[in-house]
């Protein structure tokens, strides 16, 4: 008997040594290596140090370590989701990307925070930071426990709402690296505080929408004045002197807090430089038919130019149809006939215009959806009129930094799908509207042309406002005319028009040109609708956008010094010529594929040999982001192309210095627009891959789980 309890006790202790996990590092030949359970997860010349496995539970398991080089330490992490194979090896950082503030908490330096804005006991707002990327299984063993999470916060982050003991019980979780207080100095500028005088307004971003009534009584119990509640938004404007503008800061119902701002406002030749003349005289057909625009801008609609034909009613207006001259030009350039001067022709004269003077949402809040809003126009234009596109060339007052409008505009097309084109200003330096700091929009640059059609003497010379955003990402998008735009003026036409409000509307042509193409399905998309229905046929923004930079015709530039380096042209001046020419030699993904955190898409292509150009144009729709992260990048996708030999290029890796990409480097992190351009590419099959490195939100909303979906052009193929 005991010689059989003693068997049955060397195999259970035999059987637990051989389930348990071992994580090493071994040795071989200069180089160390990272096993866990025999595997090797990583090969490197550093020396591998503190690692760690972690199970976060049955199915999920971590491995964390740090690899040391001289003085240089990186953290560096591989994931086994549900018993799969283990991913890469990643690099990480612990650095947290504040706006104002950015520090790595497991280090002993941190920045100080003033002792008035650092958080005061009982607060219940906290950063929680991961020892990996955020997985779904981490949020959802903080939610079991009672915590409530947020907005995410670079690097591996969020802001959390929880009491003390509950922040003790997360901070001894194996996959928390740090939790800290939020404190108020990050839910604002500095320049805020510093700048404050008397009373001023501010829009104060809450932490959930069931915060609003109880913050609104804490801002009046602080003496303050709510000056615009904002039904069903995230936000509220109110009226704060210097001291409640602190005491808000502190509230757990607070999550950010801006200035409010104030609106400001920002062709002929334009119809051949970018393809419009090509289109339609050799196609036929070319000019908007059966597509539905609107410009939010005053006009006057009785202009011979917008008068009705067989093809449109004269222009509509939504809300509030006041004119404006500067609309007045800016609708002549998309909409206009040509009726009393053919060179004056817009891009879609046979297009229906709408259009509202920017009176009607001027006075609401950032993120208001009620009416009277940029959003409740916004959906009313798509539900009741079926518009397909948007054009704005004003905007609040200049910005160098991601703000309040700028998410406002990033939900507005997050949830409503439509391309809308936004004027980047006329600064000749980085100031800009903060409409086009948004991820989602199309922002609009601009080149001076100097009335010709050769693109070689077009030059920015300091005129437009510029990129990039404070957070690195590559603004504007496209660009134009910036000077001698003849169109409609009140009392006919003007060769004067121009400026970054020139150069919009002209993108938002060649936008409604796109969607034209789609709809008639000439990239061999299938339609969904009977032809004539093109509202029902449209792509998703995305697609659009992406059709749009893959095409686009760059101006040539070398170095970042150049007059017309990437960030003063973005992607180019739209062409769709081009589009047209490379329909047959094109491949769409509108939004088509999915992808799980850490899942990959690869697509096999073939190159003809001879074949000028390879290009490839991956972009994702964005959530608006914490408006207290310095980077603003929620989702992470990697845009991965490997030619016929084995040459790796990765998303925009060259872009910012010149025109073609350069081969090796790293995945790009901060831009939701991502290009691979190769000249002369070697001819054979190359492999698109898009990899979702990271997903801390959802960005399909149609199915429960949370992925990502994401439009993919591919150009210079063989089909």
């Amino acid at each position: 008997m005991f010689k059989k309890l003693s068997l049955l006790f060397i195999c259970a202790v035999l059987a637990v040594s051989l389930c348990a996990d071992e994580v090493e590092v071994v040795k071989n030949r200069g180089l160390q290596e990272l096993v866990v359970n025999g595997e090797t997860i990583c090969t490197t010349n550093a020396d591998i140090v503190n690692e760690k496995l972690i199970s976060v539970n049955r199915a999920t398991k971590v491995v964390t370590w740090t690899e040391k080089q001289q003085e240089k330490e990186t953290p560096c992490y591989a994931i086994n989701l549900k018993g799969n194979k283990w991913t890469a090896a990643k690099k990480t950082s612990y650095e947290l990307l504040l706006k104002n503030y950015k520090f790595d908490p497991t280090k002993a330096q941190r920045t100080e925070v003033p002792f008035n804005m650092q958080s005061r006991n009982n607060c219940k707002l906290f950063l929680v930071q991961f020892v990996t990327q955020s997985l779904q299984v981490y949020r959802e063993e903080l939610q079991k426990m009672g915590v409530e999470i947020h907005q995410f916060v670079p690097n591996n982050s969020y802001i959390v709402r929880m009491d003390e003991a509950k922040a003790q019980a997360v901070k001894e979780l194996e996959f928390v690296n740090w939790v800290g207080p939020m404190h108020p100095a990050y839910k604002m500028n500095t320049s805020e505080l510093q700048n404050a005088r008397g009373v001023e307004n501010y829009v104060i971003v809450v932490v959930s929408k069931k915060d609003k009534t109880q913050l609104v009584e804490q801002i009046a119990g602080l003496g303050g004045k709510v000056v615009n509640p904002t039904e069903g938004s995230l936000l509220i404007v109110a009226e704060l002197n210097s001291h409640q503008l602190v005491e808000v800061a502190h509230l757990d119902t607070v999550l950010w807090i801006n200035k409010d701002t104030a609106i400001e406002e920002d062709m002929d030749k334009a119809r051949i430089q970018g393809g419009a003349n090509y289109i339609e005289s050799k196609f036929g057909g070319y000019t908007g038919k059966g597509l539905r625009g609107h410009v939010i801008e005053g006009i006057y609609a009785d202009h011979q130019d917008f008068e009705a034909t067989e093809h449109r009613q004269k222009p509509i207006a939504v809300d509030d149809g006041a004119g404006a001259s500067h609309g007045h030009s800016t609708f002549g350039q998309v909409f206009g006939s040509g009726k009393g001067n053919k060179q004056a022709r817009g891009l879609l004269p046979d297009a229906q215009g709408y259009y509202t003077n920017y009176n009607a949402v001027y006075s609401s809040p950032a993120g208001s959806k009620k009416p009277g809003s940029r959003y409740e126009l916004t959906e009313r234009l798509i539900r009741e009129h079926k518009v397909m596109f948007q054009t704005s060339s004003w905007g609040y007052s200049r910005v160098y930094d991601y703000d309040a409008r700028s998410a406002e505009m990033d939900d507005i097309i997050f949830n409503f799908d439509m391309p809308i084109c936004q004027s980047q200003s006329n600064a000749g330096s980085r100031h800009s509207r903060p409409q086009a700091w948004a991820k989602n929009i199309i922002s609009g640059g601009a080149l001076r042309h100097y009335d010709t059609i050769n693109p070689e003497d077009d030059a920015w010379a300091r005129g437009a406002s510029i990129g990039p955003a404070t957070d690195g990402r590559i603004k504007p998008d496209l660009c134009a005319y910036y000077d001698k735009i003849l169109t409609t003026s009140r009392n006919g036409y003007t060769t004067g028009f121009g400026g970054t409000s020139g150069a919009t509307p002209i993108i938002a042509g060649h936008v409604g040109l796109t969607l034209q193409l789609w709809t008639d399905g000439v990239f061999g998309n299938e339609l969904k609708a009977p032809k004539e229905d093109r509202f029902a046929n449209r792509p998703h923004f995305t697609t659009t956008k992406a059709l749009l930079i893959n095409t686009a015709k760059q101006y040539s530039f070398e170095g970042k010094s150049h007059d017309r380096t990437r960030v003063h042209q973005g992607w180019g001046f739209p062409n769709v010529q081009n589009m047209l020419d490379l329909r047959n030699k094109m491949m769409v993904v509108n939004e088509d594929h999915l992808l799980t955190n850490l899942d990959s898409k690869s697509y096999k292509v073939s190159v003809a040999a001879g074949e000028k150009q390879f290009k490839v144009t991956l972009i994702w729709n964005e959530p608006a982001p914490s408006l207290s992260a310095a980077k603003q990048l929620i989702n992470n996708l990697d845009l991965k192309v490997t030619s016929p030999s084995g040459t790796v290029y990765y998303g925009n890796n060259g872009l910012l210095e010149g025109m073609y990409s350069k081969a090796g480097g790293e995945a790009n992190k901060v831009d939701c627009v991502e290009n691979v351009f190769v000249a002369n590419p070697a001819a054979g099959t190359w492999t698109v891959e898009v990899i979702a490195d990271e997903i801390n939100a959802d960005n399909h909303l149609e199915t429960p789980e949370v992925d990502v979906d994401y439009a993919l052009v591919v150009s210079g193929i063989t089909k």
